[in-house]
Formats: structure tokens, C-alpha cells, sequence
């Protein structure tokens, strides 16, 4: 199953310069919990931020320009090929950025993970596919404190291009 898990802003903004423009705790512990033990697929640009692979998960980096074979991460340059043959895995797959990566996963995933961020970033330049959160289902949600919310909605895929669906 392709999940996605992301923290976004008011305007879905979910960078600026290349960084997260937050830095909330809670937030990085939501991240870890439920990705270890998992496989994460991100691009260049977030594997570069992050600076390391994360420990305790399978890493699929995306990259044409970027190659990284190791114990744990593996590169791969055709996301749209990895996501079709993993679509009905049994295995949850955790697209964790960035903003071209999550556009090319919408259509695929079944689940999602967000932190909703109570603020608007200025001069944000990296952000999250608009999204109608109203058409799928909630089945989690909770309220941190007033600054942010995790919510977890699933839905379910009747076609390939289902990202209007949601």
C-alpha cells in the first residue's frame, strides 16, 4: 500500500530554501513512529536535506543525478514504474517528499499522514498538491495544541487517476 506523510502549512507549503521551515518535535516523532520498519521513497532534494539515510528503514531514492546503493537505500529514476508495481503491496510504503514526488504518488496512495500547521509560511517555495481533505475518510485525528493537528485519512483507489477523488 502507497501512503503518503507530510506536515504542511495553511497554504500547503511544505518548504522553504530547501529546509523544513519548522522545526515541531512532536512532528519528527510522528515521522519516526511510523515509518521505522518501513519503506520510505523521497527525491533528491529531501534526501539532501535530511543529510543521512534514516535508520531502521528501507530508503527509495528517486534521482537521475543522484545514485546511492547501500545497505539500506537503494536508487531508483522511474517513480511512476516503482509505484505501479508496489500499488497492491502488502507492505506500507511511506512517500515522504518532495513536492514533485508527492504530485507523481497522489494518484497511488490509499493513506494519508498529515500535520496540519496552524500558520502561513512567508515566502514558502515548496508545497503540497492542493487537495480536497474532505473526501476521504478520517480515521484518526488529534490536536497537538492549537499550533498543529495530525490527521490520518484513508480513501479508497477506483482508478488510476483517482487523485480527484480526494
Amino acid at each position: 500500500m502507497i501512503s503518503i506523510i507530510v506536515a504542511f502549512d495553511k497554504n500547503f507549503c511544505i518548504g522553504k530554501d530547501g529546509k523544513l521551515p519548522w522545526h515541531i518535535k512532536e512532528d519528527l516523532k510522528w515521522f519516526k513512529e511510523r515509518t521505522l520498519n518501513h519503506t520510505i521513497v523521497m527525491g533528491k532534494n529531501t534526501f539532501l536535506s535530511i543529510g543521512k539515510i534514516l535508520p531502521n528503514r528501507k530508503t527509495i531514492l528517486v534521482s537521475n543525478s543522484l545514485k546511492i546503493e547501500e545497505k539500506n537505500c537503494h536508487t531508483i529514476q522511474n517513480l511512476q514504474e516503482f509505484l505501479e508495481e508496489n500499488k497492491n503491496s502488502k507492505e506500507e510504503i511511506f512517500v515522504c517528499g518532495g513536492e514533485s514526488i508527492y504530485r507523481q504518488a497522489l494518484p497511488y496512495a490509499k493513506k494519508f499522514y498529515l500535520t496540519l500547521i496552524n500558520t502561513e509560511i512567508k515566502n514558502g517555495d515548496t508545497f503540497f498538491p492542493k487537495i480536497d481533505l474532505s473526501r476521504a475518510e478520517t480515521v484518526y485525528e488529534k490536536t497537538a495544541n492549537p499550533s498543529f493537528k495530525f490527521l490520518v485519512l484513508e480513501r479508497e483507489l477506483s482508478h488510476k487517476n483517482c487523485e480527484k477523488d480526494l
